[in-house]
C-alpha cells in the first residue's frame, strides 16, 4: 500500500461507521504515528534521548478503544498514542519565576503544542490532501475521538500569557508539518506495523522505529 494517495486528496466517509473498512484504519495509524515520531524527537531535544510511545492502537470499530484523558475522565476512542512522559502534556510551569527553568518549560509547551498538531498532519499527508486538517477523522469525529486542536490551543496559550520567548502560532504549525514531512519515512514506518497489529508497546514502537531516530535531526520554532 502506498504511503498516501499519490493521485489526489482523498478522505474516507467516516459517516454512520460502525465496523472500520481497512482504509479508515489506515487513517487512524497514520495520525497516531505522527503522535509518536513526534513524542520522540520532542525528548529527543529536550533530553537527548527519544521517548517512544507506551501504547499505540487503533480501533476495528467506533469508539473500540478505552482510554483515560488528561484530566482522568475515562471514554472510547478510535486511536490511541499513551505517553508517559516528562516532556509532552498540558500542565507546565512556563510561569517559574526562575528563567532557566521557564525558558525549558517554553520549549516544551512548543514541542507539546507540535506533538498534538503532529496527528492531523501526519494523517493529511497520508491522504495528500492540500487543505488544513480536511480529514473527516479529525474534523468530523474531533469532538468524540480527538482532543488534539483544543490541546494545542490550550498549551500555545499558555506560552502566550508567559513572560519570555515569543513564538508564533503558525511558527509551531510550521515545525509540526516540517517534522511530519523530513521524518516522513519514520512515520510510515510505524504506522504500517501498528495497523497491521493493531497495537503495539513501548518495546515494539523502539524495535520499528529506534534504528530509524536520526540524532542529529534538530528542528527550530
Amino acid at each position: 500500500m502506498s504511503s498516501k494517495n499519490e493521485e489526489s486528496s482523498y478522505s474516507p466517509d467516516w459517516r454512520g461507521s460502525v465496523i472500520f473498512t481497512d482504509e479508515q484504519r489506515r487513517v487512524i495509524a497514520y495520525h497516531e504515528a505522527g503522535h509518536a515520531v513526534a513524542a520522540a524527537y520532542a525528548h529527543l531535544e529536550v533530553t537527548g534521548e527519544p521517548y517512544f510511545a507506551e501504547r499505540i492502537a487503533i480501533a476495528r470499530f467506533e469508539g473500540g478503544i478505552t482510554s483515560t484523558g488528561y484530566d482522568g475522565r475515562k471514554g472510547y476512542c478510535n486511536g490511541l498514542c499513551r505517553m508517559n512522559s516528562t516532556v509532552l502534556g498540558l500542565y507546565l510551569r512556563i510561569d517559574d519565576t526562575t528563567p532557566r527553568v521557564r525558558q525549558i518549560e517554553t520549549n516544551k509547551a512548543i514541542w507539546s503544542t507540535a506533538f498534538f498538531l503532529a496527528g492531523p498532519y501526519a494523517e493529511l499527508r497520508y491522504l495528500n490532501s492540500k487543505e488544513t486538517f480536511a480529514s473527516r477523522y479529525s474534523a468530523d469525529l474531533g469532538g468524540r475521538s480527538t482532543n488534539d486542536f483544543d490541546n494545542a490551543e490550550w498549551v500555545y496559550q499558555l506560552i502566550k500569557a508567559a513572560p519570555g520567548r515569543r513564538v508564533s502560532y503558525e511558527a509551531i504549525h510550521r515545525k509540526s508539518r516540517e517534522l511530519m514531512a523530513a521524518r516522513w519515512g519514520v512515520v510510515v514506518k510505524l504506522a504500517e506495523a501498528v495497523f497491521a497489529c493493531d497495537e503495539l508497546f513501548a518495546s515494539d514502537v523502539e524495535r520499528v522505529i529506534g534504528p530509524l531516530i536520526d540524532r542529529s535531526f534538530i528542528l527550530a520554532a
